[in-house]
């Protein structure tokens, strides 16, 4: 579809098609192309243009809805290694991406412009991870990640520590991506480099926060030890974080804990956890969110109910999952996947394999829609054990199999 907006209002401006590519940052072949309708800008180019001629993205018809099929693509697989990312992010689509250098860049574009960009896309990207009904662009993030990187170059000391605290914070994000892609040896790379450079920064919230998600990045692999070594390690950095981030840290150490075969002493542990979450999503103190993490009433539930159900406590796990149903918001569409999904859980083990199935179905719909590739690895892991029991030849369940065999 060309977008006859975006040439009227570089027409209206009096620039050639090369003057608004040197004033974006990017090649005359690239803006023929966004005006002619074959690619479509990167959200920092479209945070760009609208800044240049003062209008919104649906003015200038660069708002995504309107164009679906021009996703950039996305390599997939978890064979696809990192190396062969970057060089897909570098060399397969120039066009949509490289600049013509990135010193014309810096001298075309004011640098804090360009650091104001980034650090508000990142609250965009991270509320479309809780919301959308798309999948995620992992190339997308990495292409940020390496723009940051070479800005590193050009920025004096305080501009270069806030690119470092950028950097660790989209790592972070790329980090979340590649787990809900199933990509966790990707995950576990941007895991470790944000670490790094939150160490470096000498930052303990954004250690905490790291150390968080590469706990959940470790958990999905299956390897527990790690993941609560990961929490256990995260827990005294986050004392002095926000309290979204205390509360979210306190939960999910508490849950890994409890995969663990916990004695008397570790289960003490797990109850002060849960109490400490309780106590803050009870606050009504959890407006500051720097680190993304979305705590509140719904996902405290979530969080306590998946810890019942490690320590086998069925009943009580399937009664705070229907208080998590209720007040986690409609459109966290994530989230009530991985409800559904531990309900069927619940049912399973308590012997009611209609039910399961039943739950099982509707996370398994959602989660093909949103790609969301480690949820179907977790249904993948309850149908093969609804598999081994009497359930498995009856409607429900050979539709369970096909959905998960299509999303292979």
């Amino acid at each position: 579809m060309e977008r006859a907006r975006l040439a009227a209002a570089r027409y209206g401006e009096g620039w050639s098609q090369e003057e608004l590519a040197e004033r974006v940052g990017v090649t005359r072949s690239t803006i023929s192309q966004w005006e002619r309708g074959l690619s479509h800008p990167y959200p920092i180019h479209v945070w760009r243009l609208c800044k240049l001629f003062a209008k919104t993205a649906e003015e200038l018809e660069l708002g995504r809805q309107s164009d679906p099929q021009l996703e950039p693509e996305q390599p997939g697989g978890a064979s696809f290694s990192i190396s062969s990312r970057r060089d897909f992010i570098t060399q397969d689509v120039p066009n949509a991406l490289a600049y013509t250098s990135f010193s014309q860049l810096v001298r075309k574009i004011a640098f804090h412009e360009s650091l104001e960009a980034y650090q508000s896309l990142l609250s965009t990207y991270w509320e479309a991870s809780y919301t959308s009904n798309r999948p995620l662009i992992l190339g997308e993030i990495e292409v940020i990640i390496q723009d940051l990187g070479h800005m590193m170059i050009y920025g004096n000391q305080h501009q270069q520590t806030h690119i470092q605290e950028l950097l660790c914070q989209y790592h972070q994000f790329a980090l979340e991506i590649s787990r809900d892609q199933g990509n966790c040896d990707v995950a576990l790379h941007h895991g470790d480099l944000s670490i790094l450079l939150a160490a470096k920064l000498e930052n303990q919230e954004m250690l905490a926060a790291c150390l968080y998600r590469r706990g959940l990045a470790y958990f999905d692999l299956g390897k527990m030890q790690e993941a609560a070594d990961d929490l256990q390690n995260a827990l005294p950095f986050s004392q002095n974080a926000p309290l979204q981030l205390q509360g979210m840290v306190d939960m999910e150490a508490s849950r890994f804990h409890a995969h663990l075969a916990p004695d008397k002493k570790a289960k003490t542990q797990i109850g002060r956890l849960l109490d400490q979450t309780h106590a803050i999503v009870e606050s009504d103190f959890l407006e500051k969110d720097t680190s993304f993490v979305r705590l509140d009433k719904g996902r405290y539930h979530i969080g306590y109910a998946a810890t019942l159900l490690a320590l086998n406590d069925s009943a009580n796990a399937r009664r705070e999952l229907d208080i998590a149903a209720k007040l986690t918001k409609q459109e966290h569409k994530r989230r009530h996947a991985y409800i559904s999904i531990l309900r069927a859980r619940t049912h399973f083990v308590e012997g009611n394999f209609d039910y399961a199935t039943d739950f099982a179905l509707s996370a398994a719909h959602s989660c093909a829609t949103i790609q969301s590739k480690s949820n179907l690895a977790d249904l993948a892991r309850l149908y093969a054990s609804l598999s081994q029991t009497t359930f498995r030849n009856t409607e429900k369940a050979v539709q369970l199999g096909i959905i998960l065999r299509s999303q292979k």
